[in-house]
């Protein structure tokens, strides 16, 4: 069935694929990718890398300005050998909707640049080491999906409340803010995961009425929620999953149904 989706997805130009998992490094050459992105006006384009990642290919020689979705797929400690690479995705493909770069180790920060990609929908940072997110990322106001879920960056700028179309956020196990995070704008949000009353005013939740799932870190947490709950002005009656994060990163909770 899978062969069959993606073979579909071929003819019809829906999804490209470009597959370098079981290649030896002299094999990865810009031939895989021309016939990839070049061929065709290719709107999506999925990329399995390597553990040794020397370019994230087609991003050094190629633009494509018809490209809307990129989708990383990497192994378990895939190293990212030159921090560069990422800013070079940043420059080249601006228009993106889609962006999934996940489990890549690199010591790199997120350039600046990653404001001027305003097209994002979907942004996801999970398991990477990027350890800085630049105030850049405010501009970003049709984001509708931020994942920064296990990634490594522990200070998040207070610009998330300027994406007012944002969904769904997941924040890193161990983060701060300061000042704490603004997030009384975000009227759309339906999923906040691992949000903390150190780092966040938890009052803020009281207007989020299309909020769903919740995960908060702490009992501090907890009790500063219950309060909430117990105010007559709060509209999170509409919260159907709480979990709730210990130290370690495990998690307890219930669902409502």
């Amino acid at each position: 069935m899978r062969d069959m989706c993606l073979r579909k997805a071929k003819e019809e130009n829906f999804l490209q694929n470009v597959n370098f998992a079981h290649q030896n490094r002299t094999s990865v050459s810009s031939s895989m990718v021309t016939n990839a992105t070049e061929t065709v006006k290719v709107r999506r384009l999925a990329i399995y890398l390597n553990s040794n990642v020397d370019e994230l290919v087609p991003l050094r020689n190629h633009k494509d300005s018809h490209l809307r979705s990129l989708l990383y797929f990497a192994p378990v400690n895939c190293i990212l050998k030159d921090e560069k690479l990422v800013g070079s995705l940043v420059k080249n493909f601006r228009l993106l909707r889609v962006l999934k770069f996940e489990g890549m180790v690199t010591s790199g920060e997120l350039p600046n640049e990653i404001g001027n990609m305003v097209h994002l929908r979907f942004l996801s940072l999970w398991r990477t080491q990027v350890t800085r997110l630049p105030s850049s990322l405010g501009k970003l106001i049709c984001l509708q999906t931020l994942n920064l879920k296990f990634c490594d960056c522990n200070v998040i700028p207070n610009v998330i409340w300027k994406m007012e179309q944002l969904r769904h956020l997941y924040l890193p196990l161990y983060w701060t803010s300061h000042p704490k995070l603004r997030l009384s704008t975000i009227r759309n949000l339906q999923t906040l995961d691992h949000v903390s009353s150190l780092c966040s005013d938890l009052n803020d939740l009281s207007g989020l009425r299309n909020l769903r799932k919740l995960g908060i870190g702490g009992t501090s947490s907890l009790e500063k929620l219950e309060e909430n709950l117990k105010s007559k002005s709060s509209t999170l009656d509409g919260i159907r999953s709480l979990y709730v994060h210990n130290l370690l990163g495990t998690k307890s909770g219930t669902e409502v149904t």
